[in-house]
């Protein structure tokens, strides 16, 4: 993200803490994004000028543009700050390519099936890339890890063992997963 745009996200998320946020605040920071960076400090003066102008449609307008461009990342930042999980849930589920890390966290809570789905199929598309190796087994590691402790560690368990003995045996990924402490839980035989 760039930096007048995190800085402009951090006064998003300040407003929208404090409930001081609304309609006309979420459009002007929607527009943001789409701007370059010889153009932030000119959107912000019109962020100032222009709050009273936008409606809440337009808003929605500016979400489904968002969706449809390449800015996965704030569409899903965006979706989260609004929480609406069950959008970016089927978001997710239909861009399975989407970086987990962006949204992992937000969704285990509210839809923890779903995550031990999403992350055993992320987790089985590393391990059927063509010419893997350690770092593949090391994403598989952080995207367990990033999940583990929650409602659904005793599934993931079952997972990470049948990973742990894959045969053939894979010993960069048994590595991996110790490296992680995702092995120790398990009590291997």
């Amino acid at each position: 993200m760039r930096a007048g745009a995190t800085h402009f996200f951090s006064i998003y998320s300040r407003l929208k803490m404090n409930n001081e946020i609304d309609d006309r605040i979420k459009l002007q920071f929607l527009n943001f994004l789409f701007e370059t960076d010889d153009e932030i400090q000119e959107q912000f003066e019109r962020f100032v000028s222009n709050l009273n102008n936008i409606k809440s449609d337009d808003f929605e307008e500016i979400i489904s543009k968002l969706k449809e461009s390449y800015h996965n990342d704030y569409y899903i930042k965006v979706l989260i700050y609004e929480q609406r999980f069950e959008e970016l849930l089927e978001f997710v589920k239909a861009n399975i390519d989407i970086d987990f890390f962006l949204y992992a966290k937000a969704l285990l809570e509210v839809y923890p099936d779903d995550i031990l789905q999403i992350v055993t199929q992320k987790c089985d598309n590393e391990m059927s890339v063509f010419g893997r190796n350690r770092s593949n087994y090391q994403a598989i590691a952080r995207m367990l890890l990033q999940v583990y402790n929650s409602s659904i560690k005793d599934e993931l368990r079952k997972y990470i063992n049948r990973l742990y003995y894959h045969k053939p045996r894979l010993p960069a990924l048994q590595d991996g997963l110790k490296k992680a402490n995702l092995i120790d839980d398990l009590r291997l035989k």
